[in-house]
């Protein structure tokens, strides 16, 4: 019973760890965001980012769904593909980009000293997030290196 229950246990954990994600998979996921962009506007990533993009799309052209994706399916290669991106971007630009915005984040004129302090403190959270995507992100860097130049110009400028 204990080693039937461990081994549910190691084939759920390796399940959900990281999918495999192919090249075609990943130059698909990237040909629909470069398609719908236009109207969806730029990647500002965080886990729930593929969600609103299927249902933005299964409202309006359905085009996710057309390319055989399931909401799920979609999910898994979005998010793949986002978090091999995060893993590609250089760390010395990264922490850049984002010692950057920390520190417009702490001097803005518009907020308290007590709000600044949280904003950054949220920042701050978001930013072991964002080292998290890079770790898991690792598993996919093969499939998205290629794709890096067209995930740029789409992804949210908002560190910029």
């Amino acid at each position: 019973m204990v080693l039937r229950v461990l081994l549910i246990a190691f084939a759920v954990v390796f399940s959900t760890a990281a999918i495999a994600l192919s090249p075609g998979e990943a130059e698909r996921v990237v040909a629909l965001v470069e398609r719908l962009a236009p109207d969806l506007g730029e990647i500002a990533y965080d886990d729930e980012e593929a969600d609103r993009w299927f249902e933005d799309d299964s409202a309006n052209a359905q085009l996710i769904g057309k390319a055989g994706f399931t909401r799920e399916s979609w999910q898994e290669a979005f998010d793949a593909v986002m978090k091999g991106y995060f893993a590609l971007v250089p760390r010395a630009e990264l922490e850049a980009k984002l010692n950057s915005v920390r520190a417009r984040l702490s001097q803005a004129q518009h907020l308290s000293p007590e709000q600044q302090e949280e904003v950054v403190a949220s920042f701050d959270k978001q930013v072991t997030i964002i080292h998290t995507y890079r770790e898991e992100g690792r598993a996919y860097t093969d499939a998205v290196r290629p794709l890096v130049s067209r995930l740029d110009p789409l992804v949210s400028s908002g560190m910029d």
